[in-house]
């Protein structure tokens, strides 16, 4: 490039710097003009750094040679000797605790007002694995006067006697067992109406002992039985008894009876299989009829039970031949439960049905006041259905509400004697022309019964138990008027403590709803209906330990002194107190 050129170059460059700083200058003096304005900082200068970005890449050696050993070795091995010795460890031992001590014998004897004198005596044999035996002996009776439904005296005894005899023979997996008892019950029909019978017989000062007519009731009674309990489930685990009783009355009145059960279950796969057999005879003669009935019952079953739940199948056949006319009935058993919330929540159901013999003996039993000739028919249980939950609600509280619907045939009800002479009396006078009214037959009617009923236990170690328990029951007749001498509500409240060991207190609270009788008018022959009163009652008993083989004790019975029946001219004894002793020895 020549000089003249770059002389020009620079002339020019110049030129545009000056008419830059111009154009600045003129720009700066126009503002100055235009922006007169007080600019405030709001905010102190706050200098910050950006982040710096690092290089993550990390170094690598890369070594292109590779050396890869290869050698043999070995080792010489030497014992060498030590001189450490084992030293045996002594085994721990379990100690048990203490066997309580067993006494063979126990002595309970008391006596309280209407003339009641009660003996209790036990008497067994000690710890032992390879027998237990005993014999119980009780009495008790009652020799006072109460006042009737017209408000008079009439003798109101009554006498129970018992004497039992016991023993098992124990195997490796087996039990022997057997036993023989006798009892004799006395009572006497003091259930009589003056408006029956007429003043006379009352204004005299009541009824002694003398005037009234006793029943008396004596069984013999025998049983022999075997039993396994095989732990290995392969094996049929049974149970055998057989049994027999003679049972009679004071009017020649007897009964014959043998008894055989079996029952047996195994383990087959995953299922339980099991069956219950029952064959019954007896043998039933009365001044009036002779009767011969064989009951047999056979119930094979299937079961299948899990952590959390059970189930079981059966069938249920029975046969009932009584003289000459035979009957079949079949009855499905089911029955299921589920724990929801292990044993805390145990929903159920079930349906069943039972066949029930009415013997002379269980009639006698249900009701000492029945007529001595009575020929009782049996019971259909056709149908049971039954829903509940039960469970436990700690380790101290459990409980069990149940929900049942029932149908039963021929279901038995004990009304007073309507009309007759006692055949087993002679009728010398108007007294004894009227015995019929002392004692009850029966009716039958086919009912519907809905009920529901529950209970709940407490129970804190043995120094404190409580039991409650509650049923309701609606009755739905066929034929007869009401469900006779049954209540339609019962409840009752258990309580014991035992404070040190030293005092335990018993209490008994109970109550029953009103139940009907079925009435007669002599004149006109017709039936009515006749209320007996509902009853809230409670009894008390305190024992007082001296030693651990004596004690003292009181028992205090019907504290509401309230005079209620069980069944209709059969008012029950009032305010009652027993003082006794009781030793072990």
């Amino acid at each position: 490039m020549n000089n003249k050129l770059r002389f020009i170059m620079i002339q020019h460059i110049k030129i545009i710097i000056a008419l830059f700083l111009i154009g600045q200058t003129t720009l700066l003096f126009a503002q100055e003009n235009t922006l007169d304005q007080e600019v405030k900082v709001v905010k102190p200068f706050d200098p910050t750094i950006s982040d710096a970005f690092k290089i993550n890449i990390l170094p690598q050696i890369i070594d292109t040679i590779q050396i890869n050993p290869s050698f043999d070795y070995s080792i010489e091995s030497k014992q060498i000797k030590t001189d450490f010795k084992v030293e045996p460890i002594k085994p721990a031992t379990m100690v048990g605790e203490p066997l309580n001590k067993l006494y063979k014998s126990y002595i309970k004897g008391a006596i309280g007002n209407y003339y009641s004198p009660m003996l209790e005596v036990y008497y067994n044999s000690l710890r032992s694995k390879e027998t237990t035996y005993g014999i119980i002996a009780k009495h008790q009776s009652s020799h006072g006067s109460i006042k009737n439904i017209n408000g008079d005296k009439v003798y109101a005894g009554f006498s129970d006697n018992l004497i039992d005899l016991f023993g098992k023979k124990f195997y490796s997996n087996e039990i022997l067992y057997g036993g023989l008892s006798f009892s004799r019950n006395t009572t006497y029909f003091y259930g009589l109406d003056k408006q029956v019978l007429g003043s006379t017989f009352f204004d005299a000062g009541g009824l002694d002992k003398e005037d009234l007519t006793n029943q008396r009731f004596s069984t013999l009674t025998g049983n022999v039985g075997y039993k396994t309990n095989y732990v290995d489930t392969a094996l049929i685990n049974y149970n055998a008894n057989l049994k027999y009783y003679y049972f009679n009355d004071r009017y020649e009145n007897s009964e014959n009876s043998f008894n055989f059960k079996a029952v047996g279950s195994t383990i087959f796969n995953t299922e339980y299989l099991g069956a219950n057999l029952d064959f019954d005879y007896y043998n039933h003669n009365s001044l009036s009829d002779t009767v011969n009935t064989i009951y047999t019952q056979l119930n094979p079953w299937i079961g299948r039970f899990g952590k959390q739940f059970k189930v079981k199948l059966g069938l249920n056949a029975a046969l009932v031949s009584a003289n000459s006319d035979t009957k079949y009935y079949f009855y499905p058993n089911v029955y299921l439960d589920y724990k929801i919330v292990d044993n805390f929540i145990i929903p159920y159901i079930g349906y069943e049905g039972n066949y029930q013999v009415n013997n002379f003996m269980r009639m006698a039993n249900e009701n000492a006041f029945i007529r001595p000739d009575l020929v009782a028919e049996g019971t259909n249980n056709k149908m049971k259905i039954f829903l509940g939950i039960k469970g436990s609600m700690s380790s101290r509280m459990s409980y069990n509400i149940q929900g049942m619907y029932r149908q039963v045939d021929n279901m038995h009800f004990f009304v007073n004697r309507k009309i007759g002479i006692n055949v087993f009396e002679t009728p010398t006078d108007t007294l004894q022309n009227f015995f019929a009214w002392k004692d009850f037959d029966v009716v039958y009617d086919d009912v519907t019964i809905i009920s529901f009923n529950g209970d709940v236990s407490y129970a804190q170690s043995e120094k404190l138990n409580l039991v409650l328990k509650g049923d309701y029951l609606q009755y739905t007749m066929d034929k007869e008027l009401k469900p006779w001498h049954m209540p339609e509500y019962k409840f009752s409240l258990t309580a014991n403590y035992n404070l040190r060991e030293k005092i335990v207190l018993n209490v008994d609270v109970f109550s029953l709803s009103k139940r009907y009788a079925k009435t007669y008018n002599l004149l006109t022959g017709k039936e009515g209906v006749k209320e007996l009163g509902n009853v809230v009652d409670a009894n008390l008993g305190v024992e007082y330990r001296y030693t651990k083989l004596l004690s003292a004790f009181i028992n205090i019975n019907n504290i509401a002194a309230q005079r209620y029946y069980k069944w209709n001219n059969y008012p029950m004894q009032g305010f009652n107190v027993m003082l006794g002793l009781s030793y072990s020895l």
